[in-house]
């Protein structure tokens, strides 16, 4: 795992929206199977099937929700992903399901990994895998309770649950088909068997060379993110957006999207949090071509990638309209704020100039002259001179012709 179980990111679990596989997602937590659903949700915002592409079940969800989720999982031949919890683990068969994935912490025991894996059933001809995703802190907590056996390790300072020696022995063996027959006493040879039902549907046999993650490890790379191109457009600075504009911006459009979202289907999007309808990337977007939207259709050219937003671009035009009239009285308000300013600068500095000249006339100088306080002389232990006061007239240089 490269994603902490607390973070709003996935990048790991990108593939799955690639493949073209079933897939289920078994999540330690309630919480963290809503956000990998989130993550995973946006990073599929191109997906017109998404909302059959994706599910989630848990014990939260509406019954009939999950019953629609489970009729998907058995009948719905296209590719889809299921974030679930322990709710779907037992007492459920998902026979078209390729691969099972365990995602968050490490699992408590090896019975874990073997019920949650046993939801694809029949793998046969797809290549069906397990797949667990562990901490980078997995092999010392599996090495320490391995070297004081009988005892239940704990997986560093935040860890919620404890290990079970099983586990430990399962994340270090180097194959792990073998760990397996060596837990649960599988014999090395299996005996063909003669009864009628392996007869018709014959029990897939051990490959000559096994591809588990011991025997061929798997090559990861490691995920950059690509630089951005920014293109610098020159904008007048009568219609820049300023950062107080901004900021009037987002808290209006942060309005419109709970709009959108109170307006919204409640059966189909009542999982979803406000911010999916327009998020705060998509409003940086808006802002940042604020001066060359005219109308909705160039909304549309902008956010057309963007689901959610169908049908809404002629009102979220209406709103950027009403900020375009905001924006030019901020301006004007802040050009008058401005004058205001400079006018008060000036009487300021004009007061202080006649005060000066004033002060000047009391104490007769002329208005080229310089008054120099000199440092304080010593004269005798007991008598001090505090200041001498030097004036020197300042002349005036003529320039020659």
């Amino acid at each position: 795992m490269s994603s902490s179980p607390r973070s709003l990111k996935f990048p790991e679990l990108d593939w799955v929206l690639e493949s073209e596989r079933r897939i289920i997602i078994f999540c330690t937590t309630i919480s963290l199977g809503f956000r990998v659903m989130t993550y995973l949700w946006r990073r599929a915002y191109e997906l017109r099937d998404r909302r059959k592409r994706i599910r989630m079940y848990n014990s939260l969800n509406w019954p009939s929700y999950n019953a629609d989720t489970l009729e998907l999982m058995h009948t719905d031949t296209s590719s889809r992903v299921t974030i679930a919890t322990d709710t779907l683990s037992q007492g459920i068969d998902v026979a078209n399901t390729d691969d099972v994935v365990l995602y968050g912490d490490i699992p408590t025991t090896s019975d874990m990994v073997l019920q949650r894996g046993g939801r694809i059933r029949d793998g046969k001809g797809r290549n069906s895998r397990v797949i667990v995703y562990l901490p980078s802190t997995a092999v010392e907590t599996a090495l320490k309770v391995l070297d004081d056996e009988g005892q239940q390790g704990r997986m560093g300072k935040d860890a919620r649950t404890t290990i079970d020696p099983s586990i430990a022995y399962l994340i270090l063996a180097k194959c792990k088909v073998d760990a397996v027959n060596k837990l649960y006493g599988n014999p090395i040879e299996e005996v063909p068997c003669g009864c009628s039902t392996c007869r018709v549907n014959p029990p897939v046999p051990k490959p000559e060379q096994c591809n588990c993650s011991g025997c061929i490890p798997e090559v990861i790379e490691k995920m950059t993110s690509a630089p951005s191109a920014k293109t610098k457009v020159k904008i007048p600075a009568s219609k820049r957006v300023t950062k107080v504009m901004r900021r009037h911006a987002s808290t209006r459009l942060t309005r419109f999207r709970v709009e959108l979202w109170e307006d919204a289907d409640e059966c189909m999007d009542s999982m979803l949090p406000s911010e999916e309808f327009l998020p705060d990337t998509l409003v940086k977007v808006l802002l940042n071509n604020f001066t060359s939207i005219e109308s909705a259709n160039n909304i549309a050219e902008l956010l057309s990638h963007y689901l959610p937003l169908e049908g809404h671009f002629g009102k979220l035009y209406g709103v950027i309209q009403e900020l375009d009239v905001d924006f030019n009285k901020m301006r004007r308000d802040a050009k008058v704020a401005a004058a205001t300013k400079r006018k008060a600068t000036l009487a300021r500095k004009t007061e202080e100039a006649r005060k000066q000249r004033k002060k000047n006339n009391i104490l007769g100088r002329s208005p080229g002259t310089i008054v120099i306080p000199a440092r304080t002389v010593p004269l005798q232990p007991a008598a001090q001179v505090s200041a001498v006061t030097i004036r020197i007239p300042v002349r005036t240089r003529r320039k020659h012709k």
